[in-house]
């Protein structure tokens, strides 16, 4: 009796064969026999209606009341609403510390490890891993602190985006692009060179 292959017999204490576990065991199955435990393992759920111990799915190590509703997961796998998870869902982020998925950061549609904006939500843009909204119509998005105003700032031009960029080092001011300079230092003249629409600063001679 000590490898029963009928697993309608659990193995009980000194090598007996049951049909039914004691109170207060469980009946754990494998691939050679069937034993009656006390507690069952960390990767299995106690079954106290069928008095069984079931194993978690493949992706829990941990799980509770059903095979399915996760505790803790395997490696690359991360925790989501009791799902073991190989990719978030948009708006969270595979942590791997915690094997947890992590809310992104507001605004963010799809972020990255380290919780930076990989694309965002409707009327969003990201800038340096940040998703900021779309100014309105007629305003652009001052480079210092972010806030949508009337103008960008006199060394500054508002690109497609309506973000204000700086211009070429070159320009005092500039229009459409940071080279295309419209007016220059003091000691330096405006010129339009004959092979390009853009204005050129030169030092004066």
């Amino acid at each position: 009796y000590n490898k029963p292959t009928n697993f309608a017999f659990s193995l009980y204490k000194n090598n007996q064969c049951l049909e039914k576990c004691p109170e207060n065991y469980f009946a754990r199955q494998n691939n050679i026999r069937s034993e009656c435990v006390l507690n069952c393992s960390e990767n299995e759920y106690t079954n106290t209606i069928d008095k069984k111990c079931v194993k978690c799915n493949s992706a829990c190590t941990k799980c509770v009341n059903n095979a399915n509703i996760c505790l803790s997961c395997e490696k690359n796998y991360y925790l989501y609403i009791n799902d073991c998870l190989q990719i978030c869902p948009d708006g969270y982020f595979g942590d791997n510390s915690s094997q947890i998925c992590q809310k992104c950061n507001i605004n963010c549609k799809t972020c990255a490890q380290n919780n930076k904006c990989l694309t965002c939500e409707e009327n969003f843009y990201i800038l340096d891993e940040i998703c900021y909204k779309k100014c309105s119509n007629g305003e652009v998005r001052n480079l210092k602190n972010k806030i949508c105003e009337k103008n960008c700032e006199y060394d500054q031009y508002p690109d497609l985006n309506r973000q204000c960029q700086v211009c070429s080092e070159n320009c005092k001011a500039c229009f459409g692009k940071s080279t295309n300079c419209t007016t220059c230092n003091s000691s330096q003249a405006l010129i339009f060179n004959f092979n390009s629409t853009e204005g050129e600063c030169s030092n004066c001679e």
